[in-house]
């Protein structure tokens, strides 16, 4: 609802005469970006903490194994380095499950970035036409690209993220 929302109201901003062709164009980018930076956020704190999973289990096995008299030790030593490689295991899956999301969530803004240049070009190339950096050819996309990237810096340091 709010992507439908949002985009309503940037077709409506696209068709206002009262406002600069250029301006509009910056605004639907920096509006879609915005929008866009919330996914990647709750992506990067939907991730798992894996440190107290490591210390748990290494001190539950090192509790457990170092009473076996002669091979406790080095029980130990072992079961750590299974618990090493499951974590590093499932850290390695879990950064290739937020590279694939961050790709499909980028992916989306591709396409609505692209469906929303469109409309501005067919609404605005009389303008475009005549001014430098907004081609059909490229400039369009490279403007709302852009300010999407801006929209996205703006919504990044609005939340104090690192």
């Amino acid at each position: 609802m709010l992507h439908e929302g949002m985009n309503y109201a940037i077709m409506d901003d696209i068709h206002d005469p009262s406002r600069h062709p250029e301006d509009t164009i910056h605004s639907a980018g920096a509006a879609i970006g915005f929008r866009e930076e919330g996914p990647y956020l709750a992506l990067k704190g939907d991730q798992h903490d894996y440190t107290w999973d490591k210390a748990w289990s290494y001190h539950t096995s090192r509790a457990v194994l170092n009473f076996i008299p002669v091979v406790g030790d080095v029980a130990q030593r072992g079961a750590d380095a299974l618990t090493s490689g499951w974590v590093m295991d499932e850290q390695q899956h879990q950064a290739a499950k937020l590279t694939s999301d961050s790709q499909a969530t980028f992916y989306m803004r591709q396409n609505q970035l692209n469906s929303t240049a469109h409309p501005w070009y067919a609404t605005n190339g009389h303008w475009a036409d005549t001014h430098t950096d907004y081609s059909h050819e490229q400039g369009t996309y490279d403007q709302i690209n852009i300010a999407a990237n801006a929209g996205n810096a703006n919504a990044h340091g609005m939340t104090g993220a690192q």
